[in-house]
């Protein structure tokens, strides 16, 4: 599928782009500055409560240093985070380069299944839940 420039289009990969540039900058800081103890999570500095993502950060450095176990302790989020970390930009660039909108597809095909199939968009709303139950539980 040819990319169609429409609004739509330019604005999602825009956004995506910038996702995976924040991405890459905020882990970079954290390697080398060791900012991980600013709270950034919006969540966690207006309630005192963890997001479901809390530690995700500590969990990819945990991971980049194999430190498997302690990752998963920290937040397994954190391995889905590093593969979306390593495979979009790569993607972006991809679609980009070949004048394509294959991310762009796929998100939609992914988004219409959860529309289509509740059970799928209930076990991954139960296992966000469940992470974020357990990231309180952490008083992460």
């Amino acid at each position: 599928m040819y990319m169609a420039y429409s609004t739509s289009i330019k604005r999602f990969y825009s956004w995506w782009g910038l996702f995976v540039f924040a991405g890459w900058f905020w882990f970079a800081l954290s390697i080398l500055y060791n900012v991980q103890h600013l709270n950034i999570c919006i969540l966690k500095a207006v309630t005192g409560m963890p997001c479901p993502a809390c530690g995700t950060t500590r969990s990819i450095n945990a991971i980049t240093k194999g430190n498997w176990n302690q990752a998963f302790l920290i937040n397994p989020f954190g391995y889905p985070a590093l593969a979306a970390m390593i495979i979009l930009p790569v993607w972006l660039i991809a679609d980009v380069v070949t004048n394509k909108c294959t991310l762009y597809s796929s998100m939609h095909i992914v988004e219409n299944r959860l529309k289509q199939n509740k059970i799928q968009a209930i076990a991954l709303a139960l296992i966000i839940i469940v992470n974020w139950i357990w990231n309180i539980y952490k008083h992460l």
